[in-house]
């Protein structure tokens, strides 16, 4: 591939048989060859993120000068998809300034939005608030080091602190209304981070754990020496929610909850989405358990 010079990404050029290959093929088409190609060729994935980034650099160049005091879901999608690069491309800091950003135009959206738009809307706001845990995963990952883990410089402290700060005001915003807050493991994740307590959340009105009593004893059981114990259920946290990386609080705890009136009440704790251990300290385990 030849590259101009004198432009960035956008001015790069390839055969233009090659070319007509990357405009005419469907995008899931395009996504299954680059996938091929970087999984082929893993030495050319650093190359990959490289020029996502010198792009991305440039979409928010171009995305800086538009009118954001009209955000429409739309809009909102198209920030996300560029903070979901940034976070993929190992610069999960910039994501998440313009993340402070993006959750607070939602939560304004949800305030003015019409009845039949929250459906679509509420779908959004939970996928971005799994993007929150996922930007939180991407930050850690960064701490590492040949010998453990750094600390947080006092500037990523600022960014972070800066997002929890949006979040703490989108739930200031929305307390007085109907509207479910709908970055509750978002909140918790970035509180974490920052080892800050994060505000309270009540969560326990939307968990069935407190109009259902549990069962007396496990669905399952075996038996290890001379006590009876239940038996690990591994997939529970799978079945707990379909989308668990893209489900609101409320309805990971409700769906959990069910399968707990089940009698699966032993579970392995596989963190598939980064807080899952955050959202089962949650759980509002108000019943005690039976045990042999």
């Amino acid at each position: 591939m030849a590259v101009s010079r004198n432009g960035g990404a956008n001015a790069a050029h390839v055969n233009m048989m090659t070319d007509t290959i990357i405009g005419n093929l469907p995008a899931d088409g395009l996504r299954v060859v680059i996938r091929s190609l970087l999984a082929s060729h893993p030495e050319i994935t650093s190359t990959f993120e490289h020029e996502t980034r010198k792009y991305l650099g440039q979409s928010i160049a171009k995305s800086s000068k538009a009118d954001h005091d009209k955000f429409d879901i739309k809009r909102l999608r198209h920030t996300q998809q560029i903070i979901r690069c940034m976070l993929g491309s190992g610069v999960p800091f910039e994501g998440i300034t313009l993340l402070g950003k993006l959750v607070i135009r939602g939560a304004q959206l949800a305030l003015v939005s019409r009845e039949n738009d929250k459906g679509e809307l509420g779908v959004f706001l939970a996928s971005l608030d799994g993007d929150i845990v996922q930007a939180m995963t991407a930050v850690k990952k960064t701490l590492f080091v040949d010998v453990g883990a750094r600390e947080l410089s006092t500037e990523e402290q600022a960014l972070i602190h800066h997002l929890l700060e949006s979040l703490i005001h989108c739930e200031n915003i929305l307390q007085n209304t109907d509207i479910e807050f709908p970055y509750a493991r978002g909140l918790i994740t970035t509180s974490s981070i920052l080892g800050i307590a994060p505000p309270a959340l009540s969560v326990s009105r939307h968990s069935l754990l407190n109009r259902t009593p549990l069962p007396p004893q496990a669905r399952e059981t075996f038996q290890l020496g001379d006590r009876i114990l239940p038996r690990i259920f591994s997939g529970l946290w799978q079945m707990s929610s379909p989308a668990w990386g893209a489900a609101p609080i409320s309805k990971i705890v409700e769906q959990f909850s069910t399968h707990v009136q089940s009698g699966f009440t032993a579970f392995d704790m596989a963190d598939h989405y980064g807080d899952a251990e955050i959202i089962y300290l949650l759980m509002p385990f108000t019943h005690k358990l039976t045990t042999s």
